[in-house]
């Protein structure tokens, strides 16, 4: 958030893609895969595909709406650096068709997030 409230624009791929899952929602939908005893391999993350451009766009719309611009930009490799993919991005819908379970958006886990951040601050003022 500090870069973001920093008072410079950020900059964000438009058309680079993944599928951010937060952690929590994660090691629950674990638990619940052990608890059915599913087996095999599965991918796992969001129910939907963003590009860096839209999940910054969201995390800043749920956690700094009056802070500074995300300006959306072009993917493009940097030279010296890894070559990258544009879409890393993970399709979650095997999971949901053999055991029934509903994957959570990149909304969901970014609301979650935030009301999780909340409840922690307040028990630590607490103490």
């Amino acid at each position: 958030m500090d870069a973001l409230c920093g008072g410079k624009p950020l900059t964000r791929f438009v058309d680079q893609y993944f599928t951010p899952l937060y952690t929590r929602q994660l090691s629950d939908l674990i638990i619940r895969f052990a608890e059915l005893g599913a087996t095999g391999l599965f991918h796992l993350g969001a129910l939907e595909k963003v590009s860096r451009f839209e999940f910054a766009r969201q995390v800043a719309e749920i956690f700094a709406p009056i802070c500074g611009e995300i300006c959306p930009v072009p993917f493009r490799q940097i030279e010296g650096l890894a070559t990258r993919p544009r879409d890393t991005s993970l399709v979650s819908r095997l999971i949901v068709d053999r055991t029934g379970i509903q994957v959570p958006g990149v909304g969901a886990g970014l609301l979650q997030l935030k009301q999780d951040w909340e409840m922690m601050n307040e028990r630590v003022v607490a103490v």
